[in-house]
């Protein structure tokens, strides 16, 4: 037997709030630098600290005592005179002489791998646009969403409003249809339909032939009678 989940419940309206309480937090910080590439190691350093201490202060701003921070910097590049770039990741090690031809190598290898093999073409001359770096910070505890009060049965009568004049087939054409309040139903409570549920951002239906139960969230999961 299908089942929908149709979410009313505390992430009602939106997921996004639960989403934004649940979730890590992801920053980033850019710095535009048009460049030949590959460029000194000291650069790539000054750059990258640049970033770092840019992602450092935005965190610090969230007055949340995160439970781990990594950090993800990539740059993109680009073949001389094309008018896209490529992110490429850059090693998660120190700046040495060398880390600017490993990142062109990188840089190579993604471009082959997208494009096909002997696509690319460095006598062309390689390109720096933006420097960037991505910060995940996690909150280390998880987010619990609470329960809703328990019917003392499935009956919802107690969040019964009206009958209205509703079409919800083209063969029957309007007929009167139950419709229900959703601030008043509880977890358990079963809506057979046809049926109509007002809620403050949306209306839902329960077309004939499916039942309606409220879970311990508030969200309505219908299924087939």
């Amino acid at each position: 037997m299908g089942e929908v989940v149709v979410p009313l419940g505390p992430v009602a309206s939106a997921f996004s709030a639960y989403g934004l309480a649940a979730s890590d937090i992801v920053l980033s910080a850019e710095l535009s630098d048009p460049s030949s590439f590959p460029v000194d190691h000291t650069v790539l350093e000054s750059h990258y600290a640049r970033l770092d201490a840019d992602l450092q202060r935005a965190l610090d701003r969230q007055k949340v005592k995160f439970h781990d921070v990594t950090l993800q910097r990539e740059i993109d590049l680009r073949y001389s005179m094309q008018a896209n770039e490529l992110a490429t990741a850059i090693p998660d090690t120190d700046f040495t002489e060398r880390t600017g031809e490993e990142i062109l190598q990188r840089f190579e290898e993604q471009y082959e791998r997208i494009n096909g093999p002997g696509a690319g073409y460095r006598e062309a001359g390689v390109q720096a646009i933006t420097y960037r770096v991505r910060a995940k910070a996690g909150l280390g505890f998880p987010v619990a969403l609470p329960d809703i009060a328990r019917a003392d049965g499935p009956d919802p009568a107690e969040a019964f409003l009206e009958e209205r004049s509703v079409c919800l087939d083209s063969q029957t054409g309007f007929v009167p249809t139950p419709v229900y309040d959703y601030a008043r139903l509880r977890a358990g409570h079963e809506i057979a339909g046809p049926a109509i549920v007002d809620v403050p951002t949306t209306v839902v239906v329960v077309p004939a032939g499916v039942t309606g139960r409220v879970n311990r969230l508030g969200n309505l999961v219908l299924s087939h009678q």
